[in-house]
């Protein structure tokens, strides 16, 4: 479980009162501070503690401030730690050092509240933008990578299909070129729904929506009425906890939840009498919903697959109907709202999907 991000801020300088006045400042935004007075000590104190930004002034006993900071960002471990530094010369030359060796920013002491609190606070945004750009690009490295393996086979198989159909041509085989064909047609189906589910997966986490009050506890009775009307011959036992109500898209939450509650009804489909339970639990910082089946289950070595597009596990892709889309979806969602999502499933036992939300300030 994800909890409130409190960063956390590396001091150095020589001069305690200079330690004990900037910590002051920050400790009253919720800053978590840490302190050193020489570069040695701060470099031990970043090993056991990676802080979120540096304050670093510039004259120091053991090592200058322009020297620790390159040795800082000539390491991929610190590279990405925002350095602002802290001097008593407001010149320009020092600016101008200070930029070279790496530094993002710079603040003049005697330290002003203000210009101190805005200059972190920016400093560290921009550091978690960065990060998360980062392991965005990522994704979408490994995204388009399975994307591609995932198209190219169908693709690679048509291919070989109109190779040997040629030869059929040529030798008047009339029932081996229409057997061809019906299977041509149906890797082409194949791609072609691949493709439409790519743009409702693309649909349903890149476009942009307001956040309004989304009331979980509606769309679970909505859906709850939906699969008992569509599985009206069996027989369904859906039991909920009273659930909150959250920020978002109420659209998007629809999906979330029809997904998740879809696989429960789906994959209980074996069973003489299908439970599916929806649970709520409210912490400090977040709410946790957990959805839960007496289904088929599956091997828990499948689960770190499972999220990922066109993933399915292997016992089930015959039996069960699927393009691996929606779990995807799921957590492309959530991760979209700052939660997360995870499975745990027991073989023939069940499976229990949960996600995690922050509690709105403003509802």
């Amino acid at each position: 479980m994800s909890e409130k991000f409190i960063p956390s801020v590396l001091i150095i300088d020589d001069d305690p009162k200079q330690i004990v006045i900037a910590s002051s400042i920050l400790k009253s935004e919720n800053c978590s501070v840490l302190a050193a007075t020489k570069c040695s000590e701060a470099f031990e104190v970043i090993k056991r503690e990676m802080p979120s930004l540096i304050v670093l002034d510039i004259v120091m006993p053991d090592m200058n401030g322009f020297e620790f900071c390159k040795k800082i960002k000539s390491d991929p471990k610190t590279a990405e730690i925002p350095v602002i530094f802290a001097t008593a010369y407001n010149d320009s030359e020092n600016i101008r050092k200070s930029f070279e060796a790496g530094g993002n920013d710079y603040v003049v002491k005697p330290f002003i509240k203000d210009e101190l609190l805005q200059r972190v606070k920016i400093r560290i945004k921009l550091s978690r933008q960065n990060q998360k750009l980062k392991k965005s690009y990522e994704e979408l490295d490994k995204f388009c990578y399975m994307v591609a393996h995932d198209i190219r086979s169908p693709l690679y198989v048509i291919a070989q299909l109109i190779d040997i159909m040629k030869v059929q041509i040529k030798n008047g085989s009339v029932d081996e070129v229409e057997k061809i064909c019906t299977m041509i047609t149906e890797k082409s189906d194949k791609v072609v729904e691949m493709a439409n589910s790519l743009l409702k997966f693309s649909k349903a986490t890149q476009e942009s929506s307001e956040k309004s009050a989304v009331d979980l506890n509606a769309i679970t009775e909505e859906l709850f009425e939906d699969f008992k009307f569509i599985e009206k011959d069996r027989t369904i036992v859906f039991e909920k906890d009273d659930l909150p109500v959250v920020s978002g898209d109420v659209n998007l939450f629809k999906t979330v939840l029809q997904n998740i509650i879809g696989n429960a009804v789906k994959f209980t489909r074996t069973r003489e009498k299908t439970e599916i339970t929806v649970k709520s639990h409210k912490n400090k910082y977040e709410y946790e919903i957990s959805v839960s089946d007496n289904g088929i289950g599956f091997d828990m070595k499948y689960a770190k697959d499972v999220f990922d597009v066109f993933q399915r596990i292997p016992d089930t892709a015959v039996q069960f109907e699927g393009n691996g889309i929606g779990l995807s979806v799921v957590r492309k969602i959530i991760r979209r709202y700052g939660g997360d999502v995870s499975i745990y499933s027991v073989l023939d036992k069940g499976t229990t999907v949960t996600f995690t939300l922050p509690i709105p300030d403003n509802l």
